[in-house]
């Protein structure tokens, strides 16, 4: 439940005021332009023509209604027409199918990966995903089934849960080991979709990984360890999705240091 203590919409005084009191030419002229919304692929079919998305909805205090947009979409019914724009990414499976994928994600960002493992690609999958507890888990019995066919490797933090909890950075450090094999695999790509935070983060935290090493792959300077990461950036095999709005503060020193070799 989402609070908004703002004016009401304009939709709200329409649809609450006697009909013919406000002009239409007023609405039209006060009502805000609605920009289009971005949603994630979750699987498609070729064999039905359908798309799947993922949408996360919240409800508002004040009308206990979700937003526009996710109510249209709910509303749509068999046959029904929508508009809809595709843009063009580099968020897909390698066509080499021995090539493993690191799979990071938060929030709703998990949607795009539901697509790699819906597809019928035999990619070796690391998947490393947060969300807030147990109950918010998405495609939880996909997750699970995948977990015990050994289609997909999963480790999940929930970062509310009281008895153990966890951001999906401590997990990539507490599987290093994992993590830095795939770093240094010249055919391993590594995906992160999620918000500007998590993403920046997940980017430090790769960095000490790369940092501290092991035995098998030696630690490096953090300078060499960001141009690293910014090699396999400009080769495509570390590709991003992110969404929602940056926070400027609390930026760390190596973040820092990854956007001035960017």
């Amino acid at each position: 439940m989402v609070s908004s203590k703002s004016y009401p919409s304009v939709e709200t005084l329409v649809t609450q005021l006697p009909p013919g009191t406000i002009p239409f030419e007023w609405v039209l002229h006060c009502a805000p332009l609605m920009k289009p919304r971005l949603y994630s692929i979750a699987a498609v079919s070729k064999e039905d023509w359908t798309i799947s998305i993922c949408q996360s909805t919240y409800s508002f205090e004040e009308t206990g209604q979700s937003g526009t947009t996710s109510r249209w979409l709910r509303s749509l019914q068999g046959g029904d027409a929508a508009d809809a724009i595709f843009s063009r990414t580099d968020f897909h499976l390698p066509k080499d199918e021995s090539a493993p994928v690191l799979l990071i994600a938060n929030e709703i960002g998990i949607t795009s990966f539901r697509s790699f493992w819906a597809s019928k690609a035999h990619n070796p999958m690391h998947l490393f995903f947060e969300c807030r507890n147990q109950e918010e888990l998405p495609f939880a019995s996909e997750i699970h089934a995948l977990s015990r066919e050994k289609k997909v490797d999963p480790s999940i933090a929930y970062s509310h849960d009281p008895n153990n909890k966890m951001h999906v950075d401590s997990l990539l450090k507490q599987k290093a080991g994992t993590v830095l094999s795939l770093l240094h695999n010249p055919k391993a790509r590594v995906y992160f979709c999620g918000t500007p935070a998590v993403e920046q983060v997940v980017k430090n935290q790769l960095l000490m990984i790369l940092c501290s090493g092991n035995e098998e792959y030696p630690g490096i300077e953090m300078g060499h360890a960001v141009e690293k990461l910014v090699i396999m950036k400009i080769q495509k095999r570390f590709i991003t999705e992110v969404y929602g709005p940056a926070k400027l503060q609390g930026f760390y020193t190596m973040e820092l240091e990854w956007k001035n070799t960017m």
